[in-house]
């Protein structure tokens, strides 16, 4: 039997909240699936440049052969109620900080769930529980990794 989008998903989410446990913070990880292999793969993002490198390089490896692909990292995310304003999360006052977790495969299946992360007023930071989100479409630098146009005609 194979494992759900939402099995792994979840299964993602357990190892990086031990990441995250160990080591106080999460980078960036990917879970890919190629047929019956899952390659694990640990970034490092420094500014825009990097984060469009690593996704780059993660499409030249696997973009062909994927079957799943879980994108999972610790992020500043705001509600933008009433648009998008230019200013990104991390500036924004009412920001938030979580673990974001994306799940999709060839299919056409996609799944995000977060984790609310709060700081003491030492920083420490606690994990808030798992919230799973339905979303008609993910978008982002970090979301769609798969063609849709095949998906879209069925």
């Amino acid at each position: 039997m194979s494992v759900t989008l939402q099995e792994a998903a979840h299964s993602a989410m357990a190892f990086a909240t031990k990441l995250f446990d160990e080591e106080g913070f999460l980078g960036p990880l990917w879970f890919i699936n190629v047929g019956d292999r899952l390659a694990i793969v640990k970034g490092q993002f420094d500014g825009n440049d990097s984060k469009n490198a690593a996704l780059a390089l993660i499409r030249q490896k696997f973009g062909q052969d994927a079957t799943r692909i879980i994108f999972v990292s610790e992020c500043w995310m705001s509600s933008q109620q009433g648009g998008w304003d230019g200013t990104p999360p991390s500036e924004r006052p009412d920001r938030e900080e979580l673990i974001h977790l994306i799940a999709e495969d060839r299919e056409g299946a996609q799944l995000v769930l977060t984790r609310k992360i709060e700081r003491n007023k030492q920083g420490k930071p606690t994990l808030l529980h798992t919230e799973a989100h339905d979303y008609k479409e993910i978008g982002g630098r970090f979301a769609s990794f798969f063609d849709r146009s095949a998906t879209a005609k069925h």
